[in-house]
């Protein structure tokens, strides 16, 4: 059974106009990196990632793997500086720590509750290389700056970061990519193989506001397209959407692939795409003594693409559902899952 909402969503719509290649300075340039801490840490990631503490933090560093923890309810001892010995706390239900050692800095945000502690990474190696801003994130929480697909990093300005890539795109122009274990030296080297530009911007109309649109071609390349109203240069290759945010005000939902078929980027072909709004909402139900029961797990909204739309806010809340009387067309019931 298929029903119709508006929600969050009006209509969308993307395009991906591609070129030639483009013409590429050959010189090879490295750059390094600053460690900074955000306390307030505020990027819209591909995907949030916390990591529980079973007595260690674990963070690579030059003296280790990990440093030491010990939980006494809702506190966290926690040794900061790789001595072997407890010297900073976390108590209750949220705290920030810093660590230090030689060769190596990190900032942590931590969240506690009955059943244990739980970190995620605050900051970032931030710098510019052959006039590129960059912004790399440690995304699985584990000390390191180099793991492709697993770590982040922002091109440009802003806060919206992609998984890490082999390449990246700035300004019309493609690079190879190469990030040092602790982040701090940073390599971007010509991309000298065909491009196109890929574009899921121009034509998007909605209410909310494409915040993130994370793609990928399956090979190591993959790049946030969202806010680029002429279109990004990226490799040539066949894209798929990994993750994505849409925003209005305190509202929010996430996009990922669901069933949309891939995206062909080529250097001799414009395509085009229609995506988002009106979104199609796909479930399973049953029907016993007059009642209508669906299961929010069996609850799937997709867009006119095919992507699908999950994780509704605030109160993980979805689109206002309608049920009516299929002979007078009166409503006899309505259901928001997530709302009390």
């Amino acid at each position: 059974m298929k029903m119709h909402s508006s929600a969050l969503l009006g209509v969308l719509a993307c395009g991906v106009a591609l070129g030639s290649i483009c013409a590429q300075d050959q010189a090879k340039q490295t750059g390094t990196l600053k460690f900074k801490a955000f306390k307030s840490f505020q990027f819209i990631l591909p995907k949030e990632v916390w990591t529980k503490v079973v007595g260690v933090v674990s963070l690579k560093h030059p003296s280790g793997e990990s440093f030491r923890a010990q939980r006494n309810g809702l506190k966290l001892s926690v040794d900061t500086n790789g001595d072997g010995r407890m010297n900073k706390d976390v108590k209750g239900t949220k705290g920030y720590l810093k660590f230090r050692t030689k060769g190596f800095q990190y900032a942590a945000r931590f969240r506690g509750s009955s059943g244990g502690y739980e970190y995620a990474t605050s900051c970032a190696m931030v710098g510019s290389v052959a006039g590129i801003p960059l912004q790399l994130i440690d995304l699985n929480n584990n000390g390191t700056y180099n793991d492709l697909g697993q770590d982040a990093v922002v091109v440009g300005k802003g806060k919206v970061a992609a998984y890490l890539s082999k390449s990246v795109s700035h300004k019309g122009k493609v690079y190879n990519f190469e990030v040092s274990e602790n982040g701090r030296d940073v390599t971007v080297t010509p991309y000298d193989g065909e491009v196109g530009t890929i574009n899921l911007a121009a034509g998007f109309k909605s209410r909310g506001k494409l915040e993130s649109a994370i793609v990928t071609d399956g090979y190591g390349n993959v790049f946030n397209v969202a806010g680029f109203k002429s279109g990004l240069v990226v490799p040539t290759g066949s894209y798929t959407i990994l993750s994505g945010q849409v925003r209005k005000g305190s509202q929010s939902a996430r996009i990922n692939g669901g069933k949309m078929n891939a995206l062909e980027v080529r250097a001799d072909k414009v395509n085009k795409l229609s995506w988002g709004g009106p979104l199609i909402a796909e479930f399973t139900y049953a029907l016993a003594e007059g009642k209508v029961t669906v299961a929010p797990t069996d609850l799937h909204i997709y867009g006119k693409a095919g992507e699908e739309y999950t994780d509704w806010l605030p109160g993980a809340k979805s689109p206002k559902f309608t049920v009516r009387d299929p002979d007078t067309g009166k409503s006899i019931g309505s259901f928001i899952f997530g709302s009390c």
